[in-house]
């Protein structure tokens, strides 16, 4: 099994600390341009903090800059390159950090909504917090990750059924 770790990174040497989650895992695959790292755990982890795991995986995806993959054969994540633990682990302490952690008194029991917001003729996404134990609500930031742009982009530009609109 898995060391369980603290899930906020503020709190790693606190022993008594409440919330854990296990440990990131990490698995380096094939060689050469194939390499690729392998995440056999991170469904643990989405669990233990509440996010589904291809958003955790898109956000490392990004981080690291590099592909994402689920194999659903195999059940299991995938990044391409190589990448330590330490990096990865990092990378989900920010994550925690930006949309797991409420703002106000970091505690980790959030449910997370994303709602659209419109800025200049672009609907752009927002992602919005809310604390199931207190009163305390994010006040909707905006997502400055340029994939999700694109896709709202995407999205204003093409119709329901697929087909790109016509610009008049």
């Amino acid at each position: 099994m898995a060391t369980q770790i603290n899930v906020d990174p503020a709190k790693k040497d606190d022993h008594f600390y409440r919330y854990k989650m296990p440990e990131v895992a990490t698995k380096v695959e094939g060689n050469g341009n194939g390499i690729k790292t392998v995440f056999p755990n991170i469904k643990d982890i989405a669990v233990r903090l509440n996010r589904p795991d291809d958003l955790i995986m898109r956000f490392i995806s990004y981080e690291v800059a590099a592909l994402a993959k689920y194999h659903e054969k195999d059940d299991k994540w995938t990044v391409m390159g190589q990448h330590s633990k330490d990096r990865v682990q990092e990378k989900i302490y920010d994550f925690i950090t930006k949309f797991v952690l409420c703002k106000h008194c970091r505690n980790p029991e959030t449910d997370m909504s994303v709602d659209n917001k419109k800025v200049h003729e672009l609907v752009v996404p927002r992602v919005l917090q809310a604390l199931r134990r207190c009163p305390h609500r994010s006040d909707g930031e905006i997502v400055q990750v340029r994939e999700d742009i694109r896709t709202a982009r995407h999205n204003s530009e093409t119709s329901p059924d697929g087909r790109r609109r016509r610009r008049h």
